[in-house]
């Protein structure tokens, strides 16, 4: 195999699929659209599953969020824009949760949805 072909098969899609949130402000429910990134490169598995420590970083993020770092790497807004670390560690616990499921519906692998669909025929 040639550098070629491997960066052609061994590199992510850096596309995004849009995706409906509707989440309970308390006041109000609210539905948007936003883009989620269809795969995940190793930065951001990195970035989203080894604290700072690990990555040599020197800032303390001691009280860091697991959700907002998830939502930060893999969710942009209408206008593309990325949602800022320091403001994704800021929401509503429900609204990164409303967030991160529309994350858990792009992740799923077709393995996944086929498991179900043998789960669903089975007696």
């Amino acid at each position: 195999m040639n550098l070629e072909e491997l960066v052609r098969k061994g590199t992510i899609d850096d596309g995004f699929e849009e995706k409906t949130v509707q989440w309970d402000s308390g006041d109000e429910t609210l539905e948007f659209q936003v883009f989620v990134k269809r795969e995940m490169s190793a930065a951001d598995y990195e970035y989203i599953f080894l604290n700072t420590a690990q990555l040599g970083r020197e800032e303390d993020d001691s009280d860091g969020s697991f959700m907002a770092r998830r939502v930060h790497r893999m969710v942009r807004m209408q206008d593309h824009a990325a949602i800022p670390y320091n403001t994704a560690k800021r929401f509503k616990q429900s609204l990164l949760m409303a967030l991160c499921s529309a994350l858990n519906e792009v992740e799923r692998s077709p393995v996944d949805e086929n498991d179900e669909e043998d789960d669903e025929g089975k007696t």
